[in-house]
């Protein structure tokens, strides 16, 4: 039966597949029986607490099974699942709260709370931890059926132009729209497993989540950062896991394929969606050497406001021959179009931007009426009353094969790791800096080397400010993806001629950044230098300084462990790149053989 509302879907998933495996969560094991279970518990908690239909209800959890079980929990209310990263500062997560209105929060068996008074914030909290799986029965809970699919259900964030992030609100409707297409593409049933990289504050986290539960299939989740963030760790265990889905951005394909992959290897696993930021032709190379097509690569095009992706790609061996990699071809239920300024289809191979025309979009922006507005657009002469044009600020071109390929956007957005950043939001946060006079924040696109650009801030300032205490300061504001790796310190901004940030004057941080020397490197130290060098992008790099505070993101760190088990048969554990490691540290955990 196809439905168009989550709470009918998962009911039935929940019937049929009682004793069937739910949720594999590192060596943990839950039932769909248990996470039945335990969100009615929860739910039950819930209404006894106030909620209702509608209720703004955050999740702040570090555990990915007992944030699953309260997202069901909340859709079993009728109410908005909101979820919220335990990684962000405080302040941020404040700000995030504030903005979505969240009256309830539910959190692990972390304590977790925000900053303020609590009952001047007039928020709720439960608390909820891995226990709950194992519950007793409880009276028999009747989730919200009456739904007709067009309620909001979630809501997720992006990056805004002002220091205030934007609230996305998800449909009902259009979250099913897209599991159905999936679970019905890609035959997905009762044996599909699938892994769960994404993070929840992520809006993938629901492909990944609820299109295998509603398929009847079993999410897989590694325990702990550091599967994920090694290569080799995250291919043993999709090995060990049986995987049949993956579904990550190009930025961790990359990695993935620096790794040593076995040709032999992933032998359960069938497809690979990527989706999230723009894939090269050259990130397809290492992969189809190792692996040829005995699993398909496909790519997905969508903003957060059209819900998931609304664009599909089946990657060939012939895509190495092509610079960029298609976003492909509009889904059904979708209709993609590339519009010049005035509003008119362009010719193919002609710029302009992508629009995407569905019934299944997200409802816009909460509290925001007149962005609303802005970009979902109405026009009159459409046959299908209910759909809306997004416009979605990226740019694209059509090929005579109808598949349309990225080119760039129209603003100083960027993406990164997946993540929609707005520039000016970054720049607002570090113009409150004290001393800081002009800023401005500039996006590097990645090289062939790298496996993601990086983000510069540019200053000036009547004194000598400490980049150590400015990076704390972002830390503080910002999630990790969005504060800048380098900081440069000018005496002037360089213009244009009619007075605007010239990008292209501004120094590459990778090449000015000026270290001391210490003393003389030994050869295995040079050796680690040149790499360091090289997976940094920075010209000059000292011994004794910092991988992490020299740049080094999630990504660089995947990249690093990668090139130190090849080039010195050497697994490094990620418990020294977090505890400050040094070239000089490096040199003598290899000497160790640590």
């Amino acid at each position: 039966m196809i439905y168009t509302n989550i709470q009918g879907a998962l009911k039935e998933s929940f019937r049929n597949g009682s004793n069937r495996i739910a949720i594999e969560y590192g060596e943990q094991e839950y039932t769909y029986a248990q996470v039945d279970r335990a969100s009615d518990e929860i739910a039950k908690s819930l209404l006894e607490s106030g909620a209702c239909k509608n209720s703004h209800i955050g999740v702040l959890t570090y555990d990915r099974s007992v944030l699953i079980a309260t997202a069901i929990a909340i859709w079993k209310v009728a109410g908005i699942f909101i979820p919220l990263d335990p990684e962000y500062p405080q302040r941020r997560l404040q700000l995030l709260a504030e903005t979505a209105d969240i009256e309830y929060i539910v959190c692990g068996g972390n304590s977790f709370h925000l900053p303020g008074n609590r009952e001047e914030r007039k928020i709720r909290y439960m608390e909820f931890d891995d226990k709950i799986f194992h519950g007793k029965e409880i009276e028999t809970f009747i989730p919200a059926l009456d739904c007709t699919g067009e309620e909001p259900i979630y809501i997720y964030f992006s990056s805004g132009t002002t220091d205030k992030p934007k609230a996305i609100i998800g449909c009902n409707k259009s979250l099913m729209h897209f599991i159905n297409w999936e679970i019905e593409t890609f035959h997905m049933d009762g044996d599909t497993r699938v892994s769960q990289l994404t993070p929840p504050c992520h809006d993938p986290f629901l492909r990944d989540v609820f299109t295998t539960l509603v398929a009847g299939g079993t999410v897989c989740i590694p325990e702990g950062r550091k599967v994920i963030l090694s290569p080799f760790e995250l291919t043993r265990w999709a090995d060990k896991s049986r995987i049949n889905m993956i579904h990550c951005t190009p930025g961790v394909f990359r990695i993935l394929c620096r790794g040593d992959l076995d040709r032999n290897g992933l032998q359960e696993l069938r497809h690979v969606l990527l989706a999230g930021e723009r894939l090269l032709s050259g990130d397809l190379t290492a992969w189809y050497a190792r692996f040829g097509t005995r699993i398909q690569l496909v790519n997905l095009y969508g903003p957060t406001e059209t819900t998931l992706a609304k664009l599909v790609y089946f990657i060939t061996p012939d895509d190495l021959d092509k610079n960029y990699t298609p976003v492909g071809k509009a889904m059904k239920g979708a209709e993609a179009l590339i519009l010049n300024p005035a509003m008119q289809v362009c010719k193919y191979g002609e710029i302009g931007e992508i629009h995407i025309r569905t019934p299944y979009g997200t409802l816009g922006y909460y509290k925001n009426e007149e962005l609303t507005r802005q970009k979902f657009l109405k026009t009159p002469t459409d046959s299908d009353s209910e759909a809306v044009i997004y416009k979605t600020g990226d740019l694209g071109r059509q090929a005579p094969d109808n598949n349309i390929e990225f080119v760039g956007r129209l603003d100083k957005q960027v993406k990164i790791r997946g993540f929609r950043v707005e520039i000016d939001e970054i720049e607002g946060a570090l113009s409150r800096y004290p001393g800081v006079r002009i800023c401005v924040v500039h996006f590097f696109e990645r090289s062939f080397s790298e496996s993601e650009g990086c983000l510069a801030a540019y200053y000036v300032s009547d004194e000598v400010l400490s980049r150590n205490s400015m990076l704390e300061y972002m830390k503080a504001l910002l999630p990790e993806y969005m504060v800048p790796a380098y900081y440069c310190q000018m005496d002037a901004i360089p213009l244009t001629a009619n007075g605007k940030t010239d990008y292209g004057k501004l120094p590459d941080p990778r090449k000015t950044v000026i270290k001391e020397a210490v003393s003389e490197p030994s050869s295995l130290e040079e050796k680690l230098l040149e790499l360091w060098r090289e997976i940094l992008e920075i010209e000059t790099i000292g011994t004794d300084d910092v991988f992490i505070g020299s740049g080094g993101d999630s990504m660089k760190i995947m990249l690093l462990v990668s090139r130190i088990y090849t080039e010195f048969n050497m697994e490094l554990p990620l418990e020294h790149i977090f505890d400050d490691l040094t070239v000089d540290k490096l040199a003598r955990l290899i000497k160790d053989g640590t």
